[in-house]
């Protein structure tokens, strides 16, 4: 005779399945972040300024048992880029628009307005600083997003001629970052695939990134350098994905993709326009690896 089964209790009423209680945002908790040299003060509820940073975790932390006026000074990050990061923070989107270049106000050639250089030029050096600034700050989110927004305008350049980044922007970035930096790897394998390295500009930039993108060219020689050049599609390996979440973080990745490609695939009126500027005479501004720039 077989054993009767174990009886079941009646289903348990909806109302009675208990789901993870939802937690809740604390707007009533301010701090103040003091950005720059020039201690410039921006107001952030804790909640937000906490949020994907261990920067902020661990000095808010610090602020809240030794200072009553919960100031958090960090003068590495300029007061233009923690707007933009602060506005990040709450939007969830990057507003180049925040900081505004200083060029726009003086006269521009024709050829320039159409290439729309320098615009291009404004919002590669922005995002640039700020993913510097997450770097600083451990905000490994902001880090990647920015990833994100380099390798929509690095498709949309479309010109092996050109220097994806200005020259001034490589020391920036190897004397404020780590050897493992995916910013570092995104540029030299930008670099590799654009420029033609003159072995007489070696003393114009980091030893370590003169050898590294001397073997990534000699790799070249067998390879299209479109194979180099970075690109939405496979944005996710200069990303920093580490610990239990990294597997989640980039089934992420991947969903963004497709929004992150209609982005890139858009025509731009610079590229759109390059070919009439050449057709007219004019020659578009080459940011070519050479020194003095």
């Amino acid at each position: 005779m077989s054993a009767a089964a174990p009886k079941q209790g009646p289903p348990q009423a909806a109302s009675q399945i208990t789901t993870p209680a939802r937690v809740l945002p604390d707007y009533a908790n301010i701090f103040t972040v003091l950005a720059g040299p020039e201690r410039a003060p921006f107001l952030v509820h804790k909640d937000r300024l906490c949020r994907d940073s261990d920067f902020f975790v661990k000095a808010c932390s610090r602020t809240w048992q030794k200072d009553e006026k919960k100031e958090v000074p960090v003068e590495g990050v300029s007061a233009a880029i923690m707007a933009l990061y602060i506005h990040w923070k709450y939007e969830h989107r990057i507003d180049l628009d925040l900081v505004p270049d200083p060029r726009a106000e003086k006269p521009v050639t024709l050829a320039q307005w159409i290439l729309d250089e320098q615009k291009l030029e404004h919002e590669i050096s922005q995002l640039i600083r700020l993913y510097v600034a997450g770097d600083m700050l451990l905000d490994n989110r902001v880090m990647n997003e920015v990833i994100d927004e380099l390798a929509i305008r690095s498709e949309r350049m479309n010109d092996e001629s050109c220097m994806f980044v200005d020259t001034e922007h490589i020391p920036y970035v190897w004397e404020r970052t780590g050897a493992e930096s995916g910013l570092r790897t995104f540029i030299l394998e930008s670099c590799a695939a654009r420029a033609n390295l003159d072995p007489s500009d070696k003393e114009s930039y980091p030893s370590d990134f003169f050898v590294e993108l001397a073997c990534r060219q000699m790799e070249l020689r067998d390879c299209m350098s479109a194979e180099y050049n970075p690109t939405v599609s496979g944005r996710c390996q200069y990303h920093e994905h580490h610990g239990p979440g990294a597997h989640a973080a980039r089934q992420q990745c991947a969903k963004r993709e497709r929004s992150l490609q209609s982005r890139a695939d858009a025509k731009q009126p610079g590229a759109i326009n390059a070919a009439a500027g050449r057709s007219e005479g004019t020659v578009p501004k080459k940011r070519k690896l050479e020194s003095g720039q």
